[in-house]
């Protein structure tokens, strides 16, 4: 089974190419993929942060230290190279089953149903 990228934007679903940080060097944005079984309807939402080194490098200095999971360091705002960087890394992934697949995008990306437990009525 393979993934598909049928939408990625801004979490707030704004189209990449409208957003404009208010410095396309020294940002950071939540992007938001929908993902899905290739040759089957759905998708699912994966967030990913993207920032740049230098809005990585205020945050350290604000603190001390940083913790950067699932982000994706660009050096300035790109929506053309943003898009490409990310279905790029989804295409080469395989796995036996959707959830597999999912699991392995979730390790760069926040995955809506990471945490997800059934409840029983």
């Amino acid at each position: 089974m393979r993934p598909i990228v049928r939408e990625i934007c801004t979490v707030a679903h704004e189209d990449l190419e409208s957003f404009r940080p208010g410095d396309p060097a020294n940002f950071e944005t939540v992007v938001r993929m929908m993902i899905g079984p290739e040759g089957e309807q759905g998708s699912e939402s994966f967030d990913i942060s993207v920032c740049t080194p230098s809005w990585l490098e205020d945050q350290c200095q604000q603190s001390g230290y940083f913790f950067p999971q699932r982000r994706l360091v660009v050096s300035h705002w790109n929506p053309n190279h943003i898009k490409e960087f990310i279905s790029k890394r989804i295409s080469t992934m395989t796995a036996e089953s959707w959830k597999d697949l999912a699991a392995k995008i979730s390790e760069f990306s926040h995955w809506e149903f990471k945490d997800y437990r059934e409840t029983r009525a």
